[in-house]
């Protein structure tokens, strides 16, 4: 297959919590550069999340952050967020509260 034949394309694998507990969903997940995280305004609980590689930009409560491995955000509960990787690989640890990782959270690559 050439190349030229090659049509691009959007892949979307949905999310999956490492860990499921009765207060907190926890994970910690590589992603490649560009690809995203997100969930919509009311679907996810308060989140404290960590870069431990790379980086990553961050739209949060209507703020946008960069951040760069050992930085960390608190994202009070309920608000939009997106996490998007800028490096070629990056990992993310995230904890978030219950109601935790959204149903229709997805990474998008």
């Amino acid at each position: 297959m050439s190349e030229s034949s090659l049509q691009p394309c959007l892949h979307v694998r949905q999310a999956e919590p490492a860990t499921h507990g009765s207060a907190f969903d926890m994970s910690i997940r590589e992603l490649l550069d560009g690809e995203r995280i997100e969930a919509a305004a009311g679907l996810a609980g308060e989140e404290v999340a960590a870069i431990l590689e790379g980086t990553f930009s961050i739209e949060a409560a209507g703020e946008h952050y960069r951040l760069s491995a050992g930085e960390a955000i608190i994202i009070p509960p309920g608000a939009a967020r997106a996490w998007t990787c800028t490096s070629a690989t990056g990992v993310l640890y995230r904890v978030i509260k219950q109601g935790g990782f959204a149903a229709g959270e997805a990474v998008i690559s």
